[in-house]
C-alpha cells in the first residue's frame, strides 16, 4: 500500500491479446505498466506476460449482473515478468 501513499500512477497498454489455438477459452495477453511519480516523472517501465482461462456465467442475479454485466469470469491465469 506504499504506493497509494506515495501517490504513484500507474499506466497499463495492452500490446497483444490473442486466444491460443486448440482451445475454447485460454488467451494470451502482453501489457507494459509504467509507473509515474506524483511529479509525473516516471520510475518503472515493465512488461508482463499473462495467460487466462475465462469462462462465462449466465447469472440472472441483479447484483452480480451490476457488477459483471459481460459474465466473464478468470478461471486460471499466469502472470510473468518480461525483459525489457
Amino acid at each position: 500500500m506504499q504506493m497509494l501513499a506515495d501517490k504513484i500512477t500507474t499506466n497499463v497498454n495492452i500490446v497483444s491479446a490473442n486466444k491460443l489455438t486448440n482451445t475454447s477459452n485460454t488467451y494470451q495477453v502482453r501489457w507494459k505498466e509504467k509507473q509515474f511519480s506524483e511529479t509525473g516523472m516516471e520510475i518503472q517501465n515493465t512488461s508482463y506476460l499473462g495467460v487466462f482461462t475465462v469462462d462465462y456465467v449466465n447469472e440472472k442475479n441483479e447484483e452480480l449482473v451490476a457488477k459483471n454485466p459481460l459474465g466473464i469470469i478468470i478461471k486460471d491465469f499466469t502472470i510473468s515478468r518480461e525483459n525489457n
